[in-house]
């Protein structure tokens, strides 16, 4: 068995004055990393595009997410408004049932309902037809079941 024994230079000389065995076919063939190069630089305009798309998503979503915000914040302060006037509401009903000399009873069972017939003749028990004739409905809106 015949050992070679070769240092760097003699090898680089070996190959400078050796033909290649497979020469390039084209212009993009001549280097042999060219293919991991367009890999590399198809892989990195994917990655571009991709980071651009999710940029141009993430600013959409702030500012829906800004704008979601700005409603919110419109709506509490409308319901605000609306229990500050529900109150105010309630008070005046309140205060003109005082001075009429009434008082508004939820009773939410029959026996409730008989004791208070028997108590009072003179009272309304929340039905009306207002909004269409013929068709009862309870103050909280529910229609009347018989």
């Amino acid at each position: 068995m015949e050992m070679v024994y070769a240092n760097r230079m003699t090898m680089q000389t070996i190959k400078s004055s050796t033909q290649d065995q497979n020469p390039p076919t084209s212009p993009g063939d001549q280097h042999s990393d060219s293919g991991v190069v367009k890999d590399t630089m198809a892989k990195r305009s994917t990655l571009s595009e991709t980071v651009n798309q999710l940029q141009t998503n993430y600013s959409s979503l702030k500012a829906e997410r800004d704008e979601l915000l700005t409603n919110y914040s419109s709506l509490k302060a409308e319901r605000d408004e609306l229990l500050t006037n529900y109150s105010s509401l309630k008070a005046e009903r309140d205060e003109l049932l005082r001075q009429l000399g009434s008082k508004v009873e939820i009773c939410e069972d029959l026996f409730a309902l008989q004791i208070f017939i028997s108590m009072f003749h003179n009272f309304w028990i929340g039905l009306t037809d207002s909004n269409e004739e013929g068709t009862w409905k309870w103050v909280n809106g529910t229609t009347l079941t018989t």
